[in-house]
């Protein structure tokens, strides 16, 4: 309940932007950046786009870390359920003291459906065969953005 009253007092349009095309309306969630290291400065940077009638959005992310770190696939763990998909490099770049590296994957829509529906705070995991480097969120801005979400997903369910 508390989500979506904290939600409801939000402009959505401040959170996402949509668009005619030939093939459908896409929807794009604008970068979200409170996700961040454990250690606590590299930050994590998210955004989504949905074209209308897929069963998959797509997610591109954007990891900061102290070395370059190379990735395979990208965890999702929220209320116990972790799940890694394949991912695909954009590029990798040297700025200022810190690696950027930038990638793409495709997810389920249902499972981030799920994934903001979550009442835990969740982490991505970036791997690289055993190694990984997690980002997570605090709660309280987890519950602000996760109830912001779950009203996108709301008006992309009423469209379909």
């Amino acid at each position: 309940m508390l989500i979506a009253f904290v939600a409801s007092g939000q402009k959505l349009s401040k959170y996402y932007t949509t668009s005619e095309l030939e093939n459908g309306r896409i929807y794009f969630v604008k970068p979200f950046d409170d996700f961040e290291s454990r250690k606590g400065r590299d930050a994590f940077i998210y955004d989504l786009t949905y074209l209308e009638g897929s069963d998959t959005l797509t997610m591109n992310y954007t990891y900061f870390a102290g070395e370059a770190f190379e990735a395979d696939s990208i965890g999702i763990q929220f209320d116990k359920r972790v799940r890694f998909f394949p991912t695909e490099r954009l590029f990798i770049e040297r700025e200022k003291r810190d690696w950027k590296h930038r990638y793409t994957t495709e997810l389920p829509l249902e499972f981030m459906i799920d994934f903001y529906d979550s009442k835990n705070s969740p982490f991505f995991q970036v791997k690289n065969g055993t190694e990984s480097l997690v980002y997570d969120i605090k709660n309280n801005k987890w519950e602000k953005f996760a109830g912001i979400m779950q009203q996108i997903f709301k008006v992309i369910e009423l469209n379909r």
